[in-house]
C-alpha cells in the first residue's frame, strides 16, 4: 500500500526495497514479463474504474505503473544508444568509412568536397 500511495504522488513513506530487487526472484524463476505487467495495469484499472475513479485518472495511473515496468522486470531502463548497437568504435569508423567513399563517388555532392582531404577527417 505504501508504495502505491507514494507512486500516485501521496506521502513518501515507501521504505521497501527498490523495484528491481523486489521482483528479480519472479523475473528469474517464474518468468515475470510484459503480458503479466499488462495483466496487472488492466487490473489497477478495472479496479480504479470500479471505485468511481475517471478515465483521466486512470491513465495517469497506468502511466506510473508502466513508468517502472523495465525496473519490474529487470531491465536496463536506458535505451543503448545508436553508437552502442552499431558495434562502438570499430562499427563507426567502418561506417563512416564507406559513407565517405559513397559521398565521394556520388556527383550530385562530391563537388562540395573536392578540395577536402578526407583522410583528415578520420581520427584514425
Amino acid at each position: 500500500k505504501s508504495f502505491l500511495t507514494f507512486a500516485f504522488g501521496g506521502p513518501k513513506t515507501y521504505s521497501g526495497v527498490g523495484m528491481r530487487k523486489a521482483h528479480q526472484k519472479l523475473v528469474d524463476e517464474q518468468g515475470l514479463n510484459d503480458s503479466h505487467m499488462d495483466v496487472i495495469v488492466e487490473l489497477l484499472g478495472k479496479t480504479l474504474k470500479e471505485l468511481g475513479v475517471g478515465d483521466a485518472d486512470i491513465t495517469e495511473a497506468a502511466a506510473i505503473a508502466n513508468s517502472v515496468r523495465d525496473e519490474v522486470l529487470c531491465r536496463d531502463s536506458k535505451p543503448k544508444s545508436l553508437y552502442e548497437r552499431l558495434g562502438g568504435a570499430p562499427a563507426v569508423d567502418a561506417a563512416v568509412d564507406q559513407f565517405y567513399e559513397k559521398v565521394l563517388a556520388d556527383e550530385r555532392v562530391n563537388f562540395f568536397f573536392k578540395n577536402t582531404d578526407m583522410k583528415k577527417q578520420s581520427p584514425s
